[in-house]
């Protein structure tokens, strides 16, 4: 039964109102001019103008064009499959499905609001419970947001509000993009993509939690909490006096940039799931650059790529970061091949210089025992006015002294292979290089690499490790097997298992950073890197 008066319009319980465009009870729109209240089914697919107030607390779903004028309140279920229209207040306090498109001036959101078509914020917004968003949702231009409880974005968010304030939680595995102003004292956490264009206020109670890539072209200013365990590229600026916490990828981007940092900043210790890395940039005009004006606490990896063509003049020195003060070093340091570097750790900033370019190519250096003795073995892939290898030894591998030479190829562009044989080598642990000279008497070092040798039993491995597999090579008088352990640097044990007698691979692609290699009662410190 529907009852319709001049100001009052009800559909009494176990009654269901449909609204078509043809219908004879409403043939082309339906008007409330009044006060209406759906008790049950209210199922429009005409024209539908609220101009008073609206009560829902049943099932209103729209199929074709509905338009609130005054003040609409949902404690039940509302269900829009087409186009809907707020021009003042909408109150929700059950659950709205929007699957097409929702525009919206003034909107309370107490319950659940799940939007799967295109949402539109043209004056005010405040969630106070569940917004879920799977498809598009616009906050335009000169309006106003607030959110104090969830917010779930597995869609697009874009925001050119005058005022966007998160005192909630805000979870976004989509796109979230802020081009004009948004403020936050709760909880961000990105999983996906996270851009802003204009101005981020991360206040002091703040958490913004960074699993995804976030890209900073605007200002971010920082007084809480920032923890980064993906990617940050910076185009703008980073403000505040806030604690950034590294745990993956540090970019300062755009080839190249700077990340101005007012605060502190930490490169967390690597673990299983952190990884650490500043990724510099040098090209033919800069290079990039993050000043901190607090500490800067290094751990983790840095790698220098360079790009647009660089190449670098010999002495040439690029400042890769300034700071206040610092404390500690990189475990890991990954720079561009066929050059000699020096990285120097300043009192206020961190310096990359390019020595020379080195002459020689070396693609493998290796060794092993034979017959009590040492076989050292390398090749090069191109050779530029080379004049001998000066094979060097140390117990501690610090302090080294020269115990062969080995004439080089002069210029050549065709691999060459080398050898030398240490006839006396050391009992315990050795540690040897090579010292490439030039014919004008320039000179570069090639990397280190490890021998242990216990008695009849001598281990060889490659150090540090780049393509995600150790190689251990083990040879004894006798065949046997030896158990390994590899340990972090705050002793957890990663792998373990069984070596023989002959090459061993470990697979070490999931871990970074510096270890720790047991072979029964010797240890020894490996260095990976990706």
């Amino acid at each position: 039964m529907a009852v319709l008066k001049k100001y009052l319009f009800t559909v009494l319980s176990f009654s269901t109102l449909a609204i078509f465009a043809q219908d004879n009870y409403c043939p082309n729109q339906c008007d409330c001019p009044g006060f209406c209240e759906n008790l049950t089914l209210f199922y429009n697919t005409g024209y539908f103008t609220n101009q008073d107030e609206f009560i829902n607390r049943g099932t209103f779903s729209n199929a074709s064009t509905c338009r609130n004028r005054d003040y609409f309140d949902n404690s039940g279920i509302v269900n829009n499959f087409s186009r809907f229209e707020n021009n003042r207040d909408f109150i929700n306090r059950g659950t709205l499905n929007n699957y097409d498109l929702f525009y919206s001036e003034n909107f309370l959101n107490m319950n659940l609001f799940n939007n799967q078509g295109d949402f539109f914020v043209l004056e005010e917004f405040e969630n106070r419970k569940n917004l879920i968003n799977h498809a598009n949702f616009r906050i335009q231009f000169g309006s106003l947001f607030w959110n104090s409880d969830n917010f779930r974005n597995t869609g697009t968010v874009i925001s050119t509000a005058e005022y966007f304030s998160n005192s909630g939680q805000i979870t976004n595995y989509g796109t979230f993009d802020n081009q004009q102003f948004l403020t936050n004292t709760g909880s961000i956490v990105n999983y996906s993509s996270f851009t802003n264009n204009g101005f981020f206020n991360n206040r002091q109670n703040g958490t913004f939690l960074n699993l995804g890539t976030f890209m900073n072209s605007g200002e971010f200013y920082n007084v809480g909490t920032f923890v980064n365990q993906d990617t940050i590229k910076n185009l703008g600026i980073f403000d505040g006096a806030g604690l950034i916490e590294n745990r993956s990828v540090l970019s300062p981007g755009n080839s190249p940039g700077t990340i101005e940092i007012p605060g502190s900043l930490t490169f967390a210790a690597p673990t299983l799931s952190d990884n650490p890395k500043y990724l510099a940039e040098l090209s033919s005009s800069s290079n990039d650059l993050i000043t901190v004006e607090g500490i800067a606490t290094f751990m983790g990896t840095l790698e220098v790529l360079l790009i647009e063509g660089k190449i670098p003049s010999s002495g040439e020195t690029f400042t890769l970061m300034t700071y206040e003060s610092r404390s500690g070093t990189f475990d890991n340091v990954i720079l561009p091949e066929g050059y000699d570097w020096n990285l120097e750790y300043g009192t206020s900033e961190l310096t990359l210089t390019m020595n020379s370019i080195l002459p020689v190519e070396l693609s493998a250096f290796k060794g092993w025992e034979e017959d009590n003795e040492v076989l050292l073995k390398w090749k090069t892939t191109s050779e530029v006015n080379n004049n001998y290898f000066k094979v060097e030894r140390s117990a501690d591998g610090k302090n080294f002294r020269t115990i062969g030479l080995v004439n080089g190829n002069g210029s050549t562009m065709e691999a060459m292979s080398y050898n030398f044989i240490d006839r006396k080598p050391l009992l315990g642990l050795n540690y040897y290089r090579l010292r490439q000279v030039d014919y004008n008497g320039e000179y570069a070092y090639s990397k280190i690499i490890d021998v242990h040798r216990e008695g009849g039993q001598l281990v060889w491995y490659e150090n540090p490790v780049k393509d995600g597999s150790l190689s251990v090579y083990i040879k004894a008088e006798k065949e046997k097997k030896i158990s390994f352990e590899l340990y972090d640097i705050g002793g957890k044990l990663m792998k373990h298992g069984i070596l023989t007698s002959t090459e061993n691979e470990i697979l070490v692609s999931d871990l970074i950073g510096v270890y720790f290699l047991k072979l029964e009662k010797s240890i020894h410190k490996v260095v990976i890197g990706k």
